[in-house]
């Protein structure tokens, strides 16, 4: 069920888990009207629920993934985790009909895990602080004067409590002194060097994938010498940042670009949302909303109240996109989109597109589970075929389900694209959106298309 990186990153989770268990059993004792400190079966699977979701809540935003940072950043992640407990437990308690000593309990225990979770980040950053500076360094030499070499240089620097010292750099290519630390010399001297005087307890490798005999001499000599050596792979040259590297077989695969929908629970909250979010949209706005927009459509001109026009989905799948009609009937309706001063368009039409209320419909491909409420917004089939030819990683925004409203129409880019360099930069936000997906950001995104409906978009058209 969970998956951790190393042992510390599953040390960190238990940490946590244990401080919801305390947490809970202290809030339930101090709400209950006679407090007696017995815990039914009840409260036992409903802190398995709360783990259970803290983990892959916390996954979303990389809490248990990878490195995040000082505490503070890691505290900052985790209040989302708290936030978001904390309004599933209101909204079970506070809206169902509940005994008031719930209602407490709720409260008692977002203020007791927000207390928890602040003393226990910053007691184990100090204690992990204090733990390397009472330990001997570790002196680094890094093989390779690059790009990727600099870089670890350079991190090493800003992050000095990670208890690394680089003594110097080999390369085959002269460098400056201070470029990348100290200059030592060729990659053929490290066999010297190591048995100088320097004292260098870890050997980190950063060349290119191309001087794999280089590597293979520096790994022999390190541990010919008993020194411990660590090769950083170089991929910058066709990877995005973050990829991810695995493991099949005994075989190392890299994922050149994060997908983090790739994820099957983190496509199940986003699946969860987007239906309950559907649902309530349908029945609590569109059902009274729905007949009026048919009635007032029907009044202003001829033709179906709904208009479907077949859009690309998931994987180039094929689909119908359903709007509410905002064009007189014509035969272009299909091939081109509407263009600011339309003819096309009807009166009624204009106010309907101005406040994105046409895209409504959408929520019924949604739930059927065609569209995502936040996702690329969805192209025309005949789109695709152009774009896909003169637009690079065009067709990557692709590969997740296409959104009602989406990075790029929040960000200034919907509708109408004049220019190929337009529709470039509304490809590089999608990309982005893929390859940055969370949670928090598609309820930013929503909270932009109301605000963006209620003063009117001004390239809605």
């Amino acid at each position: 069920m969970f998956h951790f990186n190393n042992k510390q990153h599953f040390l960190r989770f238990c940490i946590d888990a244990l401080c919801i268990v305390a947490c809970y059993v202290t809030a339930m004792f101090i709400a209950k009207p006679q407090p007696v400190l017995l815990i039914s079966s009840y409260d036992v699977i409903f802190q398995f629920t709360l783990i259970v979701c803290w983990y892959y809540i916390g996954n979303t935003n990389n809490l248990y993934a990878a490195h995040i940072g000082p505490w503070y950043i890691e505290l900052l992640k985790t209040f989302y985790n708290i936030g978001f407990q904390f309004i599933g437990i209101a909204i079970i308690y506070f809206v169902s009909d509940q005994p008031v000593y719930l209602k407490l309990f709720s409260l008692y225990y977002f203020i007791f895990m927000t207390i928890a979770i602040f003393a226990q980040k910053y007691l184990i950053d100090v204690f992990r602080i204090t733990k390397r500076n009472n330990n001997k360094r570790t002196n680094v030499l890094i093989v390779g004067g690059g790009k990727l070499g600099m870089n670890f240089c350079e991190y090493t620097k800003l992050h000095p409590a990670y208890g690394y010292d680089v003594v110097g750099v080999l390369d085959n290519h002269q460098l400056s002194p201070t470029h990348n630390g100290q200059y030592l010399g060729k990659i053929d001297q490290l066999q010297e060097i190591l048995e100088s005087d320097m004292n260098i307890n870890e050997i980190v490798v950063a060349l290119p994938p191309s001087a794999v005999k280089s590597v293979k001499q520096v790994v022999m000599i390190s541990k010919n010498q008993a020194v411990h050596v660590r090769v950083m792979p170089d991929y910058s040259h066709f990877v995005s940042p973050g990829f991810t590297v695995e493991t099949f077989g005994g075989m190392l695969m890299v994922n050149p670009r994060p997908e983090p929908l790739e994820a099957l629970h983190l496509r199940v909250i986003k699946r969860l949302f987007d239906i309950g979010f559907s649902l309530m949209a349908l029945i609590f706005l569109c059902s009274w909303l729905f007949p009026i927009i048919a009635i007032v459509i029907k009044l202003n001109s001829k033709g179906p109240v709904f208009f479907k026009q077949l859009r690309s989905g998931k994987n180039t799948v094929p689909f119908y996109c359903y709007k509410f009609r905002s064009m007189y009937l014509n035969d272009k309706a299909h091939l081109n989109s509407a263009t600011k001063n339309d003819p096309r368009i009807t009166i009624i039409g204009k106010i309907l597109r101005k406040t994105n209320i046409d895209e409504l419909p959408q929520f019924f491909n949604v739930l059927i589970g065609q569209m995502a409420v936040v996702g690329p917004r969805p192209h025309m089939v005949s789109q695709n075929q152009v774009y896909s030819k003169i637009i690079s990683q065009y067709m990557v925004r692709q590969l997740i389900k296409p959104g009602v409203t989406g990075l790029a129409q929040v960000s200034g880019y919907r509708g109408e694209t004049k220019t190929t360099a337009d529709m470039q930069t509304r490809i590089k936000l999608d990309v982005w959106y893929l390859e940055h997906w969370s949670f928090w950001m598609d309820i930013k995104i929503i909270f932009m298309t109301v605000r963006n409906m209620l003063k009117g978009d001004d390239k809605a058209y």
